[in-house]
């Protein structure tokens, strides 16, 4: 004979993962909304800004101007002078051009950029794009800020550095 245990009168039956898993879920997304509708970003909720602030009204890119006001004017940006993912180059360009003491080694930066990209162009692959330096030895850079409203496209210019070659 076989003997089976009957559950206790009142005892509650045992909890299913399943069920576990729907109830983290919802506090998990309950939490999400809430940092999302307050603005806050919460780690772990939010690692990031993406959905925690609202769009500016201001889209800021920084970028080189290559003989500026002369025939031949390129507009470069810095992810095509150095041969690491587009959105970490301008940040690794302004490190190098604010960690640069005085003007003259902001220009050797620069223009050491310029002649490294002319010298071993690369090609793009995934999120690191082509170089594209310009086809002649460059003399003048601008390093430009341009806001951009987005809601008119109307574009603010503003130089923020001024480089020759000596």
């Amino acid at each position: 004979m076989t003997s089976t245990t009957l559950p206790r009168r009142g005892a509650r039956p045992p909890l299913r993962a399943g069920t576990f898993v729907r109830g983290a879920f919802a506090v998990l997304l309950a939490a999400q909304l809430a940092c999302t509708a307050a603005g806050a970003a919460r780690w772990p909720l939010m690692p990031y800004d993406f959905f925690a602030r609202a769009p500016r009204d201001v889209a800021r890119h920084f970028r080189f101007v290559v003989e500026p006001g002369r025939p031949g004017e390129v507009e470069v940006e810095s992810a095509r002078l150095v041969p690491i993912e587009f959105f970490k180059a301008a940040p690794y360009v302004n490190n190098g051009l604010v960690a640069a003491g005085d003007d003259k080694a902001r220009a050797a930066f620069v223009f050491a950029l310029f002649d490294e990209a002319q010298a071993h162009p690369w090609q793009g692959f995934d999120e690191t794009w082509s170089s594209a330096p310009p086809a002649t030895r460059v003399r003048h850079v601008d390093y430009v800020l341009d806001e951009e409203d987005v809601h008119t496209g109307a574009v603010t210019r503003s130089i923020v550095y001024r480089f020759e070659r000596p």
